[in-house]
């Protein structure tokens, strides 16, 4: 009797961005989409430095709002920024279009990144790079945040409840 084995390509080992763990996510997080999931899995995989901002900063909050894009503030510096750059090549993103289902090819680059609000797609969602926030700082938003574990080993740094958690709010960037 053969049994059938996954390929490697199937089933990504554990602490690989692209590993889902198994049962379910703590019930206060259940409103955060999978999309944001996988990508601050992928951020965190790649080591990117980042403050969560925007609708998934409210979910993750317990807010009700309008689900959007994963919106990040990635820490300032030339590394990190360098970081950022690699994990987005790796999730394959695209500059999104707003109402349009193709995207623009695009190049992440840790200049294209700092030049001002990037809005991505990709296969594993929607992504806004936002270097200057508006009215704060990467480092203010980092002193008001709370770090949250949204899963096994996924922490990341959330921005204080309703401190840039409405799109409204970020529009202005």
């Amino acid at each position: 009797m053969k049994t059938s084995r996954r390929s490697p390509v199937d089933v990504p080992p554990p602490g690989h961005w692209r590993f889902r763990p198994s049962g379910p996510r703590p019930a206060r997080f259940e409103q955060v989409s999978d999309e944001s999931l996988g990508l601050l899995r992928a951020l965190a995989f790649h080591r990117v430095d980042h403050v969560v901002v925007g609708a998934t900063a409210g979910a993750i909050h317990g807010e009700d709002s309008e689900p959007g894009p994963l919106a990040i503030v990635p820490a300032p510096y030339a590394r990190n920024y360098a970081k950022l750059a690699g994990a987005l090549q790796a999730l394959r993103v695209e500059l999104r279009i707003e109402g349009d289902e193709q995207g623009l090819s695009f190049l992440p680059t840790p200049e294209a990144l700092r030049l001002g609000r990037t809005a991505l797609r990709c296969e594993d969602g929607d992504l806004d790079v936002v270097p200057d926030p508006p009215g704060t700082t990467y480092g203010e938003l980092l002193a008001d945040a709370r770090r949250e574990e949204l899963e096994p080993r996924l922490y990341v740094d959330v921005t204080a409840p309703g401190q840039l958690t409405s799109p409204e709010r970020l529009a202005a960037a």
